[in-house]
């Protein structure tokens, strides 16, 4: 997540595996904890069909990936490292 305002906000995107694809600067809605993703099309997503749901009580993503593959993934929240560490 590089912005995000309560509702709307800015996300870069990576997936690797057997389909490659990053999309940087995606818009993304967050309503009643379904995320959104306006974006993702034209870069290189659109062969992927998910879904992104936020728990706030566990300060988590869920991605649900259901083409190409059927999985589900759960992104734990992580502070961001301070300005020049890796």
């Amino acid at each position: 997540v590089v912005s995000y305002d309560g509702k709307v906000g800015t996300v870069n995107l990576k997936a690797e595996g057997s389909q490659n694809a990053q999309c940087d600067g995606a818009q993304f809605e967050n309503q009643d904890n379904a995320i959104t993703i306006e974006n993702d099309k034209g870069c290189g997503l659109s062969k992927y069909d998910y879904t992104v749901r936020y728990c706030p009580d566990q300060d988590s993503l869920i991605v649900n990936l259901v083409k190409p593959f059927n999985v589900r993934m759960v992104l734990n929240s992580k502070s961001c490292p301070a300005a020049g560490e890796v």
